[in-house]
């Protein structure tokens, strides 16, 4: 061996692997963008880095502000978590544990988590949980809390009874397409990634394709999200957008209601999604390396936007 190749080669791959902000477009960022173009910066510029030890002050805390979650997105985050795990489970056994199983583990997932927002020692760690309610010492009465319990279990209830899962149980007569990974997809825009994230799609024999959508709030998801999917499955798996369907399950009112889009609403879908990239392109300073100035991404006027915002208190120092 050569002295010094393999220090060399070791150099190279650290280099190799170093993250790059590359441009990218999803239907959080373009709701981030049209909600407020500061917070958009922060989000997606500002807080660019903050991870590595050798960042700046103002990076490294628009890092740990971006990845806060309020109590509400928690639950939903929580139980989609469970339903992931019982429906990888499903798959590779064929069976479903009891509900009692379910019910015990995101219980444990929210007094573990709770604990340690609680304690803000999770602030910093991208694996953790950090609660908005607790970075900003928001009030929240015990009864609020049991209540976001009880949110979760009602919706981890209604999973185990619903037709979809009794369905998925009780035949084989279909394929299993899709459980949400952990990093998002995408699907090409004239050369821009547009990412989409699936939580379930399975295909039945008749050539029908199924994406569930497991929703444990109380309003709809943005149209464009599903759309999104629509595009994103019908492009990678070769499908008819006439025969894929969205299943919206309304956990916390055990509903479920089935979606279909036409042509011209996909079409309508994409051409919204371009004007979107180009609304972002153009506040950029230098497209081609992805840089931005926070001089182009003003504040929002809409005062009532800043009191739930994540930045809230880096952004009043600005």
């Amino acid at each position: 061996m050569v002295p010094g190749t393999n220090f060399n080669n070791k150099v190279f791959s650290l280099a190799a692997r170093k993250l790059k902000n590359e441009f990218s477009w999803s239907s959080t960022r373009h709701v981030i963008f049209t909600e407020c173009r500061r917070k958009y910066y922060y989000h997606y510029y500002g807080s660019w880095g903050g991870w590595e030890k050798s960042s700046d002050d103002l990076s490294r805390e628009l890092y740990v502000l971006k990845g806060l979650v309020n109590r509400h997105g928690w639950v939903g985050a929580l139980v989609n978590r469970e339903i992931k795990r019982v429906l990888n489970e499903l798959r590779s056994t064929g069976k479903v544990k009891p509900l009692a199983v379910s019910t015990s583990r995101l219980s444990q997932y929210m007094r573990t988590e709770w604990r340690l927002s609680k304690s803000l020692k999770c602030r910093g760690k991208s694996k953790s949980t950090l609660l908005y309610e607790h970075e900003y010492g928001v009030e929240v009465e015990q009864e609020q809390w049991r209540e976001a319990h009880e949110r979760a279990m009602t919706c981890i209830r209604n999973f185990h009874s619903s037709r979809t899962l009794g369905y998925l149980m009780s035949s084989r007569d279909y394929e299993i397409l899709v459980i949400e990974k952990e990093k998002p997809v995408f699907f090409p825009i004239k050369g821009t990634k547009a990412y989409v994230n699936v939580p379930f799609a399975f295909k039945r024999s008749g050539g029908k394709t199924v994406i569930v959508e497991w929703n444990t709030g109380e309003n709809s998801p943005e149209p464009l999200k599903s759309l999104c999917r629509v595009i994103y499955m019908g492009e990678k798996y070769d499908l008819d957008p006439h025969n894929i369907s969205i299943r919206e399950c309304k956990l916390l009112y055990n509903t479920e209601e089935e979606l279909t889009f036409n042509l011209r609403e996909l079409q309508a879908a994409r051409e919204e999604i371009e004007a979107s990239i180009q609304e972002m392109k153009v506040l950029l300073s230098e497209e081609e390396t992805n840089t931005a100035s926070i001089e182009n991404f003003p504040k929002t006027d809409d005062l009532s936007m800043c009191e739930r915002c994540n930045f809230y208190k880096s952004c009043s120092k600005t």
